[in-house]
């Protein structure tokens, strides 16, 4: 049985092009590390000898995780077989979220810190003007219990004003 002429040279091709792929080195980057300036190179070679690259670490190739980490890298020089941290989309999310959450919390806090100094100055305010009030020597009169108009005399006026001076020194800051 013989097969059309173009079928065979078409799947010989492909064949030999996937082998020849396979067998071939890798042409991305195997390298990467940082400069004394703090630039990052990817190369396919190491870096140089000459001054001292930090964070050198080869981009993995094996498949073994105690020497590769998550991310495919492994640190290099420190003998150490410890995977190296991969920033991932979900740690990234999850950091943004950290932050955003924090800024909200500090938001609310100092919108709550700015009500409580309104109202604290509505009330040192509120103060100063019963003060005013009570030293202008005008009849001032409080309505007692039943909804009657009991005008205050001396005595309970430097009682109140007493009062009210010493509420102002404790919770009011002089101005």
């Amino acid at each position: 049985m013989r097969l059309p002429a173009p079928f065979p040279a078409i799947t010989l091709v492909v064949l030999l092009g996937a082998l020849l792929a396979q067998t071939l080195p890798s042409a991305h980057a195997q390298w990467k590390w940082r400069d004394e300036s703090g630039r990052i190179h990817y190369s396919d070679q190491p870096p140089p000898k000459s001054g001292s690259p930090s964070e050198v670490r080869q981009l993995g190739l094996s498949k073994d995780p105690a020497v590769v980490g998550p991310a495919g890298v492994a640190p290099l020089g420190s003998g150490s077989a410890e995977p190296a941290k991969a920033a991932t989309w979900e740690d990234r999310a999850l950091e943004l979220r950290r932050r955003e959450a924090a800024r909200e919390t500090k938001a609310r806090e100092e919108e709550s810190r700015k009500d409580e100094l309104a109202a604290q100055a509505r009330f040192c305010e509120a103060l100063r003007g019963e003060e005013r009030s009570l030293e202008s020597g005008l009849r001032i009169a409080r309505m007692n219990r039943e909804g009657e108009p009991v005008v205050l005399d001396d005595e309970e006026r430097a009682a109140r004003l007493q009062s009210v001076r010493h509420d102002l020194k404790a919770h009011c800051p002089a101005s």
